[in-house]
């Protein structure tokens, strides 16, 4: 009992520090949490810990923390009824979205602010410093402002991301023994078929010439967030191949480097195109012995 306490303190800790410094990573000792502990200790535990950062350390990383519980907390609870990957992201993402902007709405009327004017001052001081870097970026206030929706998203995404793939192996080093979730494996991952249709009418309307501005920003952010999600399928892709041909975890590890920083549209490209394709049913079946480390996606 003492040491599942002593675990238990340990990952509360390690998700107000990673949060505070990474907030990505952060996602990773929640899940831990809610996979290694009930769901009551759960929410308990980190609604503390977000009261308590909010009285003592920053405002900012309670709302993250409070970002991350709900999010991993509510896909968790929808994988335990039974629904996949994509559908229990959606639910999380969602859902936590739409919590994030009422409580930002009902914050501002409360302080009298206007959230617009806040978020134009933030993205200009970030503008300012990208540019500071690469004065060749052409970018405009408006222009970047308008992605905001598909950037908090996007974090929220990759966070997931993260912690589906990681919770394992944190929860292995605490010797810890996580709920089973089925026999699905993150290497199975595949976007529904209807959000081709969808990312097709988004790009025509994003990149189209029409006098809809507004719709076109729309459209854009849309596809801002199918990109990285085709990009998931992509590198789903990719797993499975380098699984099947026994690629080494070092050459592995340096190719979705690569993918990730220099061939993003083109893996995305790959998830795109999988609709067609269908990659992973062309190739010969994963052998058991290489498929079981990433059961339960890992």
């Amino acid at each position: 009992m003492q040491k599942q306490f002593a675990k238990y303190i340990i990952l509360l800790l390690l998700s107000v520090v990673l949060t505070g410094f990474t907030f990505v990573l952060g996602a990773i000792p929640i899940r831990v949490l809610r996979r290694g502990f009930s769901r009551q200790s759960y929410w308990f535990g980190l609604a503390a810990m977000a009261i308590l950062s909010f009285i003592f350390l920053s405002q900012p990383l309670a709302v993250a923390l409070a970002l991350l519980t709900s999010l991993i907390g509510l896909y968790t609870d929808a994988e335990e009824a039974g629904s996949g990957f994509f559908a229990s992201g959606f639910f999380a993402s969602v859902t936590t979205s739409s919590f994030a902007l009422v409580a930002a709405a009902f914050w501002a009327s409360k302080k009298k602010l206007n959230l617009v004017q806040i978020a134009q001052s933030n993205v200009e001081q970030v503008l300012a410093q990208i540019k500071s870097i690469n004065p060749q970026i052409n970018w405009t206030t408006e222009s970047f402002l308008y992605q905001v929706p598909s950037a908090f998203v996007i974090f929220l995404l990759v966070s997931l991301a993260v912690a589906l793939i990681w919770d394992k192996k944190l929860g292995n080093l605490l010797q810890m023994n996580l709920w089973v979730r089925t026999s699905r494996s993150l290497l199975n991952f595949k976007v529904p078929d209807l959000l081709v249709w969808v990312a097709i009418v988004s790009v025509a309307s994003a990149f189209g010439q029409h006098k809809y501005v507004l719709l076109q920003n729309i459209f854009l952010n849309v596809v801002n967030v199918l990109a990285l999600i085709y990009f998931f399928q992509g590198i789903a892709i990719a797993k499975h191949f380098f699984m099947l041909n026994r690629v080494s975890k070092f050459w592995q590890a340096f190719s979705f480097f690569f993918m990730l920083f220099q061939l993003f549209p083109l893996v995305s490209l790959l998830g795109f195109s999988d609709y067609w394709v269908n990659y992973r049913s062309r190739w010969t079946k994963l052998p058991k012995q290489t498929d079981t480390q990433f059961k339960s996606g890992n």
